[in-house]
């Protein structure tokens, strides 16, 4: 088989490595294991102009393979293509996720094997070929352990002029490195899969929940989210996926133990769905006992009348609408009532500009848990169909707060999504559609919940802890403190924390404002050892924090979209649980010591040991655990 060198035949830089290193580092792991090569396989089929198209993946726990099958345009016989930074993709196609020819060299230079089979259409003799390559060890590369990228590959060979055109790739992850595909069912059983989560109306047994869990995880996730195909604008081809997992003995120890149960008994699982974004209607209609839905424009139920009015309270409903026109976007902030009542044509050219629709459900919070499967995510910004890291925030000031969980919404923008295909690169855009959404809030959509959901709370009640469960409590035993519990709410850590920082245990850090009403939890000015530290003259210069009982609260807040990590610069908890909670660790997040954070490596910082790191986009939050202060206080006072 003849060879070829990435960087040396394909006039690349030297420099490239490093180039490749941060740009995989942007990468969530997800992204590397799966959706990269699914996403290919999914444009592929975009581009052949077929009237439906079929993916096929196949992930093998056992052997930590991937193998992706699609019936597309084939991949073409250039191996230029295989270039970082090289695409044969057209970027105004807003039909096509990728664009920028980087995410499935991300796979090539993060794995042992690739492979890859492909049969195309020669542009130049309109005769159908096939070929074949093969390139090992990408990963030592990254690695320094090799000065180039080999592409082993067989010249293309003429094939019966009736076959298909399609691409296979398979690809294996280096040996003794972290098991990524047990680690991507971790995730989905972590964020997507629990016995209570699925409603038994929508599946029968363990099995079928996984099967829907595994569907909800692909179709609200990467690019087999496609908001496009939910909104009917850009549509793509309509794809059919097929998920299958094999899983034999040597990894069924590593999996959840009803995840056991079902590998045990069955080796391989098998679930096959469209590539739309989780769509209410459908898994209404699936439901053996299906709620009634009042479906908007353009059939039954035109859009709120004045002030989000959509008839009277029944929870029994779910209103689901669909926003493709400005026309009809401008609904949302049309309320003559509101004081002040927003402006559409401050909104106008933007959204004429930029906005490809709105997907809106609101309804009551049981009937929203039960067929968005407790929507990991409630209200967010996809780009160009797919989903991106932009939460729509909850707003604070607007009134009407006990709503929020009764709406959700998703906004699809004409933009594409940067390296790691997470972020998008307009923050001005961004802001626009946070002010619209604060507008629609207090404009129409409080109201609209309201005559869903009729009359609820603003505050849930007050749970007050009985005498006895309080005594019965592990005491602090630090004679130094007014506080004699273990903190189990955060009320009491807060306590806990500014009583420590009172008797001079803890320094450096400058709390400037607390709050219950803003989505962190409070202002600080962090001291870096090293650092002298100006007076902040504005609120940039102040810094996010967040106080939690136990680290894995906070994860939870994160994968649920309530927070974000990339907005936090400061994590104070009571105790780090994260491997008591994660045994075989978190695909997104991990906790590394101090010496080897990035954040932390020329100037640390008092009383941190160690930083949460978020996989996907490499921020590092600093972790203060006062447990551990605690006992360093216990033993400094022996001494």
């Amino acid at each position: 088989m003849p060879t070829k060198h990435i960087i040396k035949d394909l006039s690349l830089p030297f420099t490239l490595k490093h180039s490749i290193e941060k740009t995989v580092e942007t990468y969530p792991n997800e992204w590397i294991v799966i959706h990269e090569a699914l996403q290919n396989a999914i444009d592929a089929i975009q581009r052949s102009g077929k009237s439906q198209g079929h993916v096929k993946i196949l992930m093998d726990l056992d052997n930590e393979t991937v193998a992706v099958e699609d019936d597309g345009e084939g991949f073409p016989f250039d191996i230029s293509l295989f270039g970082f930074g090289a695409s044969n993709k057209d970027p105004s196609d807003y039909r096509i996720s990728g664009e920028i020819g980087v995410g499935i060299k991300t796979v090539i230079a993060s794995t042992k094997d690739f492979e890859l089979w492909a049969t195309y259409i020669d542009e130049k003799t309109g005769t159908l070929k096939k070929w074949h390559c093969i390139i090992t060890d990408g990963y030592r590369f990254l690695k320094g352990l090799k000065d180039d990228i080999d592409i082993n590959y067989d010249d293309p060979v003429e094939v019966d002029k009736e076959g298909e055109t399609g691409t296979k790739v398979k690809y294996s992850f280096p040996e003794g490195e972290r098991r990524v595909l047990e680690f991507l069912l971790r995730q989905i059983y972590d964020g997507y899969f629990s016995i209570g989560r699925i409603h038994d109306d929508l599946a029968k047994d363990i099995t079928d929940k996984l099967k829907l869990a595994i569907e909800h995880y692909f179709r609200t996730t990467g690019y087999a989210a496609n908001v496009n195909n939910l909104l009917n604008v850009y549509s793509s081809v309509p794809t059919e996926i097929t998920i299958a997992i094999s899983c034999g003995t040597n990894s069924l120890k590593l999996l959840p133990e009803e995840f056991r149960k079902i590998f045990k008994n069955k080796g391989l699982l098998t679930v096959t769905f469209r590539n739309t974004y989780w769509d209410v209607e459908e898994v209404i209609n699936r439901s053996k006992k299906p709620r009634p839905a009042l479906i908007g424009y353009p059939t039954k139920t035109p859009f709120p009348g004045e002030g989000g009015y959509i008839g009277s309270y029944n929870t029994n409903f779910i209103y689901v609408q669909k926003f493709t026109e400005w026309s009809e976007i401008q609904k949302l902030i049309s309320n003559p009532r509101s004081r002040p009542p927003p402006d559409p044509s401050y909104y106008k050219t933007y959204f004429e500009r930029y906005v490809a629709g709105i997907y809106l459900v609101v309804g009551g919070r049981e009937a929203l848990r039960k067929y968005l499967l407790d929507f990991p995510r409630s209200r967010f910004i996809a780009a160009s169909g797919i989903p991106s890291s932009h939460d729509i925030h909850t707003p604070t000031d607007v009134g009407g707060l006990g709503y929020i969980n009764n709406i959700c919404f998703i906004v699809n923008i004409k933009q594409k999504l940067t390296y790691g295909k997470q972020t998008i690169k307009n923050p001005w855009l961004l802001g626009r559609m946070y002010e619209f959404f604060k507008d629609a809030f207090r404009a129409t959509l409080t109201h609209s919940a309201q005559c869903i959901s009729g009359r609820v709370y603003e505050y849930p009640p007050i749970l007050v802890t009985s005498p006895t469960e309080v005594i019965s409590r592990p005491d602090l035993n630090l004679p130094i403190s007014k506080i004699k519990k273990i903190p189990q709410e955060e009320v009491e850590l807060i306590a806990l924390f500014f009583e420590l920082v009172g008797r001079g245990y803890i320094k450096d850090y400058d709390i400037w404002a607390l709050s219950t009403r803003e989505p962190y939890d409070g202002k600080v000015l962090i001291h870096y050892e090293g650092i002298s530290i100006n007076p902040p003259h504005s609120d940039k210069d102040l810094n996010n924090m967040e106080f939690k009982v136990y680290l894995s609260d906070l994860i939870d807040d994160f994968e649920t979209g309530r927070k974000l990590s990339s907005d936090l610069h400061l994590i104070i908890v009571w105790e780090d649980d994260f491997d008591e909670k994660y045994p075989t660790g978190h695909l997104s997040y991990e906790v590394i010591p101090a010496e080897s954070s990035i954040l932390l490596k020329e100037y640390s910082l008092k009383h941190v040991n160690k930083v949460l790191r978020d996989r996907r986009i490499g921020t590092e939050i600093p972790i203060l655990e006062i447990k551990q202060i605690v006992e360093d206080i216990r033993s400094s006072e022996v001494q």
